[in-house]
C-alpha cells in the first residue's frame, strides 16, 4: 500500500513540474522586463531627470549593439571548445588548441568588460555630485551581492 502512495505522490509531482515548465515565466522574469525594470529602480534611486534616464537608455543600446558581435564570437569560442573536448584528443596539439582558445575567450571578455567600463563612464559624467555619490554606493552594493558580475574591478 504504501509503495503505491510512493508511486501516485512521484507522478502527481512529475506532473505538477511538467506543468510548471510550460507556463511562461512572468513578465517580470522576461529578460527584456527585468532589465527595464532595472533601470527603473535605478532611475529612481539616482533620482535621474528624464533626459538623464533617456541617455542612460542610449548608452546601454549603444553598449548591447557594440556588444552584440562579441557574445557571438563567445558563443562560437564555446562550441569550439566544447567540440573539441568532446573529440577525445589528447597531445600537445590539444593542448596548444584549448590554449589559442582559451586566449581568445580571455581577450573577448576583455572587450566586454571594456565596453562595460566605457558605457558606465559615459553614464557616470552625466550625473550630478549627489548623484555619483549615490551611484558610488549602488555600485559597491550590486558589487558586493552579485560579485561574478560586477566584480570586474572598475
Amino acid at each position: 500500500m504504501r509503495g503505491m502512495f510512493v508511486r501516485y505522490a512521484a507522478a502527481a509531482a512529475l506532473a505538477a513540474g511538467l506543468m510548471l515548465g510550460q507556463t511562461q515565466p512572468p513578465e517580470d522574469r522576461q529578460p527584456g522586463q527585468r532589465m527595464a525594470k532595472r533601470l527603473d529602480q535605478v532611475a529612481i534611486v539616482l533620482d535621474l531627470t528624464p533626459d538623464q534616464r533617456t541617455q542612460m537608455q542610449t548608452i546601454i543600446q549603444q553598449s548591447m549593439q557594440e556588444s552584440k558581435p562579441i557574445f557571438q564570437q563567445l558563443r562560437q569560442n564555446r562550441l569550439q571548445m566544447r567540440q573539441l573536448l568532446e573529440s577525445g584528443a589528447t597531445g600537445p596539439e590539444f593542448e596548444q588548441q584549448v590554449q589559442q582558445l582559451a586566449q581568445a575567450q580571455g581577450q573577448l571578455m576583455g572587450q566586454l568588460a571594456a565596453i562595460k567600463a566605457h558605457g558606465f563612464a559615459q553614464f557616470y559624467s552625466t550625473l550630478t555630485p549627489q548623484q555619483r555619490q549615490k551611484a558610488g554606493a549602488l555600485f559597491s552594493l550590486m558589487m558586493h551581492h552579485y560579485p561574478g558580475r560586477f566584480g570586474g574591478g572598475y
